[in-house]
């Protein structure tokens, strides 16, 4: 094999170039043949999806980039239905056409549900004010359309003021 100096049947570890082999029979007679290594480029392998979930929310990861497939789960589709209960790394190898292997990597972040409470006066006397307020969260919606935590209300009649509480992704209600 020239260049590689190799004097075996078959030439191992080579690299991408050109390579000739030449042959010698029992009887002295030679042959050569000329080989052409390529380098084929690794497969970039992708994971879309949901990169953030709130906690008990599922999205579908799906790989691309490659042909065939294998999460660190064992599945080999392309697609992966998850529903992780906290952040999670998921891994799938991904082989092109080529047989190239390589890896995508996507870490699914859970944040948690948060819990609204609401605390304040909750009876008044006709023409009176109340002030109630809400917790559990970093951003507050009521029915009234206020945005503050707190807020005061003079109800003429019985009244159900609703709260929606969000933590920036995730959001419940309490009444």
């Amino acid at each position: 094999w020239t260049p590689s100096g190799q004097s075996t049947q078959t030439a191992t570890g080579l690299t991408a170039g050109f390579y000739t082999a030449t042959i010698v029979d029992v009887n002295g007679c030679t042959a050569t043949q000329t080989v052409t290594i390529t380098q084929a480029q690794m497969p970039i392998i992708s994971i879309s999806g949901d990169s953030t979930l709130c906690l008990g929310q599922c999205t579908t990861l799906s790989a691309s980039g490659g042909v065939t497939y294998s999460w660190s789960s064992g599945v080999t589709t392309y697609s992966l239905i998850v529903c992780p209960t906290t952040t999670t790394t998921y891994t799938v190898l991904g082989t092109d056409a080529n047989g190239c292997t390589n890896a995508g990597i996507m870490t699914v972040t859970v944040n948690p549900i948060p819990i609204p409470a609401v605390s304040g006066q909750t009876t008044v006397c006709a023409g009176q004010s109340a002030t109630i307020c809400a917790s559990g969260g970093i951003y507050y919606l009521w029915n009234t359309g206020a945005t503050s935590a707190c807020i005061m209300v003079s109800p003429s009649a019985t009244t159900t003021y609703t709260i929606t509480v969000n933590n920036g992704s995730c959001s419940d209600t309490s009444s």
